[in-house]
């Protein structure tokens, strides 16, 4: 299972070129699914909690859920 929902096409399986490109981004894919890994790995509950509890002081209006995700 990947991370990234993005991945490499297939329309001419037998092009060089296009084994060529499938490669490149292939490596590049996986290094930047084993980046985000490792930041997702550093992402606590406390910092998300406090990162949100700066935001919500900073926030100049009132902040009511409900409002904000009904659309």
């Amino acid at each position: 299972m990947s991370l990234l929902a993005i991945g490499n096409r297939a329309d001419s399986p037998a092009c060089l070129v296009e084994q060529a490109v499938n490669a490149a981004l292939g490596r590049t894919f996986e290094e930047a699914e084993a980046l985000m890994l490792s930041r997702f790995g550093a992402v606590t509950l406390a910092h998300l909690c406090d990162d949100f509890h700066e935001r919500l002081s900073a926030h100049k209006q009132s902040y009511d859920l409900d409002t904000i995700h009904a659309t």
